[in-house]
């Protein structure tokens, strides 16, 4: 991804968050590659600042890992608890497409772009 950036000069998406319950539904969030800090903060990259049962900092966080093509939930720094398709989430869970991660009020659906099939890597490494 770091090559395409280069040449592009932007980060490109490798999925998105839909929120399909809460303040922001209908809405899509870009996910990119390495770790996507969600919280109600300005500097977050997910930004849910319309709910406020949302941590400020990190409340959680989607990982793109793209040697592997695989997504992962992980718990960020709050005390607060998140879930992935009603489970609590407490360690590093890995995500298919539709899972839903329940943050706060916010659900968001996970709508991969990079994965199995595809890869940014694939159309800069030829």
């Amino acid at each position: 991804i770091g090559q395409y950036q280069r040449i592009l000069g932007v980060e490109p998406v490798v999925g998105w968050l839909v929120c399909v319950k809460g303040e922001y539904f209908g809405e899509s969030f870009k996910l990119h590659g390495g770790k996507n800090f969600i919280g109600r903060a300005s500097d977050m990259d997910i930004i849910l600042g319309l709910d406020k049962s949302v941590s400020r900092n990190r409340h959680a966080c989607v990982i793109y890992e793209p040697r592997s093509r695989v997504f992962i939930a992980q718990p960020g720094e709050s005390r607060e608890l998140f879930y992935l398709n009603d489970d609590v989430v407490l360690d590093n869970v890995k995500m298919k497409a539709y899972d839903v991660l329940l943050i706060g009020e916010t659900k968001l659906m996970m709508i991969p772009c990079c994965g199995e099939q595809f890869s940014w890597d694939e159309l800069t490494d030829k």
